[in-house]
């Protein structure tokens, strides 16, 4: 970058003595298209880099512990420009331990349409967890809600899925999973 600004530094410099030792239309052509080049740069990327939207996406919509899986950043921009540099701080959080993971990460040459990928920490990937109303364990396309009652000793397992064998089989894992811990 600074190498660059000497580069332009030393062109107007020159472009600057030429106006002043020769006193004719191309000297003063000459200067006015060297003070005129940063103002059109800025111009063109101004609005290719305001206009500009990353789209964050995990490779698999489902990962495995130890399988490997990738961010996949893509761009939309209003611009045929492409960006020339992009900085995004990524923070990724990992609800079931609580770890929170903190990157910088740095674009250049991104233009419209190009998909970029990042590689994804699975080394705690396991089922998708929500716990708002009990725990609600979600695996392929079946689910199961384990809540006590508010009213009663109790604790309801619920298992829905397409499949009532698969719905079942879920139901028979978590039973055994609990029933140490039931009086």
């Amino acid at each position: 970058m600074i190498g660059r600004r000497i580069v332009y530094g030393v062109a107007l410099l020159a472009a600057l003595a030429f106006q002043i030792f020769y006193d004719g239309y191309l000297a003063q052509f000459l200067l006015v298209c060297i003070i005129a080049l940063p103002l059109l740069s800025l111009s063109l990327s101004l609005r290719a880099a305001v206009g500009v939207r990353l789209e964050l996406t995990p490779s698999l919509p489902q990962l495995v512990q130890e399988e490997s899986g990738a961010w996949q950043v893509s761009v939309k921009t209003h611009s045929f420009l492409p960006v020339p540099r992009l900085t995004m701080i990524l923070i990724l959080q990992n609800s079931l331990t609580g770890t929170k993971q903190r990157e910088r990460l740095g674009f250049t040459g991104l233009s419209q349409g190009m998909v970029r990928t990042i590689p994804m920490d699975t080394s705690h990937c396991g089922l998708p967890v929500d716990d708002r109303d009990g725990i609600r364990i979600t695996r392929g396309g079946a689910w199961a809600l384990i809540r006590p009652s508010g009213t009663e000793p109790l604790v309801r397992v619920y298992t829905e899925s397409k499949d009532p064998a698969e719905a079942k089989q879920l139901m028979d894992e978590i039973l055994g999973e609990i029933s140490g811990y039931l009086e």
